[in-house]
Parts: structure tokens; sequence; C-alpha cells
């Protein structure tokens, strides 16, 4: 069994006891904003190395990062970034600051999707606003000093899933017509805390291994079991929907670019993240993976919590990699 942190038991002796996410859609954003608004401040204050842009395409916002000193014929790494919640709450401001963060110490462009939520928007919204988004970036890379030749995605939580999912998209239509030139090949991919699977469908070769979910099945901190049916079902992801559940694109893992995880101990989608990295080193595909011993879904994001500047600096060495890879 799985023990929490010393350090994260602080925090939550701090704020009062734990939060986990429950209830509906309406109730989710409630607590999330309410989780928001008693860390803002404690967050740091944003980087004035970083400048961002806010804009729409066909009604989907977007916001742009590039580095303050960029020169007017410089061609950055561009990375595709996907925020969490569930594809039910979240937005922009979610995790701009993660945003500013990989803009600055990776030396790279960053646009990140505010893809329409769940339940109002069924999927595939998510995952079609964020392929037009992303296209759209890739057709005006030149004007935000973008290098389309260079072009990864990132995310975490639900985001995480879908910078996978994103990725095999575009594999799979290449491999459909490969005389066709793909509007954007995803060259790495940085994923942190994603979900792979549904617990209704564990290939039977890593069931054994599938222990999570059930490990953290209630009150869990941030999400359990509860709130993960929740997402699924407000989503409408079937258990066996290759594309929002990577491990199970089992024909495309040896076609995956680099591929960065991040897994939390005391996570209730741990498993996911293992299982997936197992999959794709099987497959070939190179894989580096971050464990971090008895924290939960989403620590990161507390910065008060000394394991969160350690999250940064390999989460920084991620990308880099995948980067230095391509």
């Amino acid at each position: 069994m799985s023990e929490y942190s010393p350090s994260w038991l602080l925090i939550e002796e701090t704020f009062g006891g734990r939060f986990t996410l429950n209830g509906n859609a309406e109730q989710m954003r409630e607590q999330f904003n309410g989780l928001v608004s008693a860390l803002l401040p404690r967050l740091p204050c944003p980087s004035e190395e970083v400048a961002s842009q806010d804009g729409e395409v066909d009604g989907i916002k977007y916001r742009i990062y590039l580095p303050r000193d960029v020169k007017d014929s410089e061609r950055l790494p561009t990375v595709g970034h996907t925020h969490g919640g569930g594809y039910v709450l979240g937005n922009l401001d979610m995790e701009d600051a993660l945003c500013r963060t990989i803009c600055e110490h990776t030396r790279s462009a960053v646009i990140s999707v505010d893809y329409r939520l769940a339940p109002e928007h069924k999927c595939p919204t998510q995952f079609e606003d964020t392929i037009r988004v992303f296209e759209w970036a890739v057709e005006h890379a030149e004007s935000y000093h973008m290098d389309p030749t260079k072009f990864y995605t990132f995310g975490a939580s639900a985001g995480a899933a879908l910078a996978l999912s994103i990725a095999n998209h575009f594999i799979a239509k290449s491999k459909a017509d490969p005389s066709l030139k793909p509007a954007l090949v995803v060259k790495g991919i940085a994923s942190v805390a994603p979900f792979t699977l549904h617990p209704d469908n564990v290939p039977i070769q890593y069931s054994g291994m599938y222990n999570s979910h059930e490990e953290f099945r209630t009150g869990a901190p941030c999400i359990d079991e509860a709130s993960i049916h929740y997402f699924f079902e407000a989503t409408n992801i079937e258990p066996t929907d290759e594309r929002y559940l990577a491990a199970l694109t089992t024909v495309n893992h040896a076609d995956f670019p680099p591929t960065y995880l991040a897994v939390c101990e005391c996570d209730p989608l741990r498993d996911d993240g293992i299982i997936l990295a197992k999959m794709l080193e099987k497959a070939g595909a190179q894989v580096r993976m971050d464990f971090y011993s008895g924290l939960p879904h989403l620590f990161w994001s507390f910065p008060m919590l000394p394991e969160s500047n350690e999250f940064t600096e390999k989460l920084i060495k991620g990308v880099n990699w995948l980067i230095a890879e391509t």
C-alpha cells in the first residue's frame, strides 16, 4: 500500500483537509475555483522573460507564449499545450505558469488551447478543437517565430492524454496514406499523469499491473474513482475508444516519437502511465519516465510543496530531451 509523503500530509494540514473533486461539472468547477483562489496568493509572479498573446481560431481561444528577446529571424521549437481538468473544467489560465516555464527554460514557442468543455460539448470536441488550433499554428508558424518541423505536444492529466492522442492521430493519418503530407508531425510528447486506459477495458496481459484505480478508489487527493468515472461519463469516452486511450493504440506504438512521462505514486492514474511506458518500450519507442513517490495527482500545483520545484526542473529536462532528440 502506498503512503503519502510527509510533505504532502503537511500541505493537507495547511489547507484544512484533503481536496477531492466530486459531484457534477458545475460542482467540480466551483470546487476547483475555490482551490485556485486559495493557491493564488502563494503562486510566484509570472516571468518577465516571456510575452503572451491571446487569440481565436474559428471561435476556439488560444494563447501563444514567446521569449521577449526572440529575434526576427529566429524559429523556435513549438510546444502545443492542452490543459487538464478531465475535459470538464479548466481554461488558459489553469496551467499558464507551466507554459511560461516551458517557454523560458526550453526556449520554445508555446501555444495553449482553450478547447470547449464537456458535458456541454461531448468528445470528440476537445480533440477536434485542439487539432484545429495546432494545424492553424503550423500554417501561420512564420508569423509567430515557430519552427513547424519541430512540433511537440505537452499536457497534464486529461491534457496529457490529449497530448498522446494528437500525436497518435497524425501517426495513424500518415500511415493510412503515406503519399499525403500530414498537416503536422509531432516530434515528441510530454505527458504528465495521463489517463491511457479505461478501467473497464484493460488488456489482459497488463491487468495484474492495473491496481492504482482500486487502491485510490475513494478519498484520494484531487481525483478518485468516482470523479474519474464522471469524467468518462460526461465526455462520452467509450472504454474501447483508441482516439483517447493511448495504451490501446498498439498498432502505432512503434511509430511514437520520443515520449516523456511523469507518474505519481498516490494517483489513481499511476498505472495508466506505467503501463503505457512499458508498452512503448516494448514496441521500441524512446521513453523517459519520472516517478514521484508518495505524491498525488496535481501535486505540482502546490508551489509551497518542495517536490514542486523538483517536478518543474525534471519537466524542463524532459522537454529539452525531446527537443534534443529531434
